[in-house]
């Protein structure tokens, strides 16, 4: 009887553990759109961020990266350049508004 209950607190114990270490938390950075996804074991970095480029030319970088124990094993990010809007009229002058 003894033995029954230790080992369904053991299951129960590993369980637990299993799932903290797995199942991530999903948290949003302040560069522009990234979100992490972190555990304890691995991390998920889903950029969309706003970033100076070669040259400082506007754009963002997007992409996945994924890290497991801390080193990167996966990493499709790049650079994006933003054309610049052209208006066909002041965007300024509230006299154009209407």
């Amino acid at each position: 009887m003894k033995k029954k209950r230790v080992k369904k607190f053991l299951t129960t114990v590993s369980i637990v553990i299993a799932v903290i270490l797995i199942f991530p938390l999903p948290m949003q950075a302040d560069d522009g759109g990234t979100w992490l996804y972190k555990a304890i074991v691995y991390e998920v970095y889903d950029r969309h961020s706003i970033w100076d480029g070669p040259g400082g030319e506007p754009g963002h970088i997007v992409g996945l990266q994924v890290y497991i124990l801390g080193k990167k094993v996966y990493d499709n990010t790049h650079f994006e350049p933003i054309e610049p809007i052209e208006y066909d009229y002041d965007p300024y002058d509230y006299r154009e508004w209407g």
